[in-house]
Formats: C-alpha cells, sequence, structure tokens
C-alpha cells in the first residue's frame, strides 16, 4: 500500500478556482462544480478507484451501479469538506449553517481536555469557530500541507 504524504492532490489553481467561485458566484455554485471535479476524480485517480471499488463492491457487497454511485459521492463530500474549509477560513461561515454538537461539555472543560476528530478539516474549522469557547486551545496536527495552499487560507474578508 502506497504511504500518503499528508500533502493535498490537488492544485493550487483548483483551490483558487473554488475561492474564486465562492466570493463571486456563491457556495452553491462551488458545490455545482464540484460535481465535474469529483467526475474528474473518480476515473483520473486508478489506484483510489480501485481501492473504494474493492470496498464497496466486494465488501459491502454493492451492486455495480450502487458502488459507482457511492465512489463519486465519496468524492464528492469529501469535496464539500475542502469546500466548507476554504468558506471558514476566508472568513465566510456565515454562508454555512452548522451545528456545534456537545458544546456543553467543552463548557465545563476547567483543566483542558482532549478532542479526537477526523481528518476532514475538522481541526482547521474547530480553530475559527469554537472562539465562543473563551479559553485556551491548542491543536496537534500533521502539517505537511503545501505552502501554496496554506496561503490560500489567509482570512480575507467577506466583500459582499
Amino acid at each position: 500500500m502506497a504511504a500518503w504524504s499528508g500533502q493535498s492532490r490537488e492544485k493550487v489553481l483548483g483551490y483558487r478556482i473554488f475561492i474564486w467561485s465562492i466570493k463571486n458566484l456563491g457556495l452553491r455554485f462551488a458545490y455545482f462544480l464540484l460535481i465535474f471535479v469529483s467526475a474528474y476524480f473518480v476515473f483520473a485517480s486508478r489506484s483510489a478507484f480501485r481501492a473504494m471499488f474493492y470496498f464497496f463492491h466486494s465488501r459491502l457487497r454493492f451492486s455495480r451501479t450502487r458502488t459507482l454511485i457511492s465512489i463519486f459521492r465519496n468524492y464528492y463530500v469529501f469535496g464539500q469538506t475542502i469546500i466548507d474549509k476554504a468558506v471558514v477560513f476566508a472568513g465566510f461561515q456565515h454562508r454555512l449553517q452548522f451545528r456545534l454538537e456537545g458544546q456543553e461539555h467543552l463548557r465545563q472543560m476547567k483543566n483542558g481536555g482532549i478532542l479526537i476528530s477526523g481528518h476532514i478539516g475538522n481541526y482547521e474549522i474547530g480553530g475559527q469557530t469554537l472562539d465562543f469557547l473563551d479559553k485556551r486551545i491548542n491543536i496537534v496536527v500533521f502539517d505537511a500541507e503545501k505552502e501554496a495552499i496554506k496561503k490560500l487560507y489567509v482570512r480575507t474578508g467577506d466583500p459582499a
């Protein structure tokens, strides 16, 4: 099995297109554009496709049609998390609706705690959205993302 480098496979141009789309055409257009990007990745990433096909078809016993739909949906939902992360980092969180579950536990923390999260941008968004706690928050993360992509996530404010 190939090792993951910790870096996005996407190019900086792709991120710029999505950030521009969010700013100028709206979040719904960015999600619409993601349909085509997701379809591209279904066909362009052979090793990932094979692994997902094996999982959905051989392990979960999905039909071929349901497997292909599930692979596409996997790329689409992952793409949505990347777009949502860009929305928060660009300072447009008012364009998203989200619900913080379990925040009462966070408010009750006196000496700290540990938050465990999946790798889909939760720690980045958490760092931007947990300001309401009025507590110091430290985040430990493997940070190997490309510098050019990280620079795109500088908060720019919403011109709208």
